[in-house]
């Protein structure tokens, strides 16, 4: 089956903005790619940027309040002079509970214009892409940071019959490279995508694959099946897309014989088709020899 690699969900993350601001550096310096980052470390700060009506609103409300914290002093000072007021003890406690209130209210409202919003990471892992530069302007809910850890990779391969995850023994991912990676199926989409299920991996060990790699899945499901198994260097294509090997017929010659075949698992083939018994093939450079004329 056709595959992809991808980032683990429980083991990534972004860091988007959640309001329009301009990006500042941390001590530390600006987060770059293959960086090794753990969870809560600071990436960088946002300075919010506020509109000139966002301004007015927060300077408006700041005032309001202002004017509120003086009355509510000279009451405050009014009952402290005059002790023979009714229930003076009583209104005391209450304008100062109101004071201190409304003097929260005028600090907040005056920090919301000021106050830096410091942008952590959610996750533990290597920084996979990084879009934000020192003084860049970021609207809100755009992704500034994406973090993966290597180490926690899943396979997503594309199934044409889901049966075959109820009847899946053991798979195999094998990367362009060659390098075969066991896996352990998580689970499968119930829904068709493109007229294709989708089938899940976890990777056990996958050191040299990265987030978006493509792969090719094999599954072993237990069905017998008929055949001779070779290495799977064995089989070379033709230019016309046929499946051959090349069988040994004498001294230093060789016969290509086309053949029908299918994977057995990351590292050899099944030949149904083709061969006979006693033949004997080339399993190790054959592709040299479709070079020879």
């Amino acid at each position: 089956m056709i595959g992809q690699v991808l980032a683990n969900p429980n083991a990534s993350g972004q860091i988007q903005s959640f309001q329009a601001g301009r990006i500042e550096a941390p001590p530390s310096g600006m987060p770059f790619v293959g960086m090794e980052v753990t969870m809560g470390q600071l990436i960088a700060t946002l300075r919010p940027t506020l509109s000139r009506v966002d301004q007015n609103a927060l300077l408006g409300d700041a005032v309001g309040v202002s004017v509120q914290i003086r009355n509510l002093e000279r009451q405050l000072a009014f009952y402290t002079d005059f002790p023979v007021i009714p229930f003076r003890a009583r209104r005391l406690e209450a304008v100062s509970v109101e004071l201190e209130g409304a003097r929260k209210r005028y600090e907040l409202a005056t920090s919301a214009m000021k106050l830096p919003v410091s942008l952590v990471s959610p996750v533990g892992g290597v920084i996979g892409a990084v879009n934000i530069t020192p003084g860049q302007i970021v609207d809100a809910r755009e992704t500034l940071v994406t973090i993966v850890d290597p180490r926690r990779l899943i396979v997503e391969a594309s199934a044409v019959d889901l049966s075959v995850a109820s009847a899946i023994i053991s798979a195999t991912a094998r990367s362009v490279s060659g390098k075969s990676y066991k896996l352990k199926h998580i689970g499968n989409s119930p829904n068709v995508r493109g007229q294709f299920y989708s089938l899940y991996f976890e990777i056990e060990d996958s050191a040299g694959l990265s987030a978006s790699t493509p792969v090719n899945v094999i599954i072993e499901s237990g069905q017998l099946s008929e055949g001779v198994v070779v290495p799977r260097q064995s089989a070379t294509r033709t230019s016309n897309g046929e499946w051959i090997v090349w069988q040994k017929v004498g001294a230093e010659r060789f016969v290509s014989r086309q053949v029908d075949m299918k994977p057995l698992n990351s590292d050899e083939i099944l030949i149904n088709v083709g061969l006979s018994h006693g033949n004997v093939i080339v399993v190790s450079g054959a592709n040299l020899l479709g070079n020879i004329r």
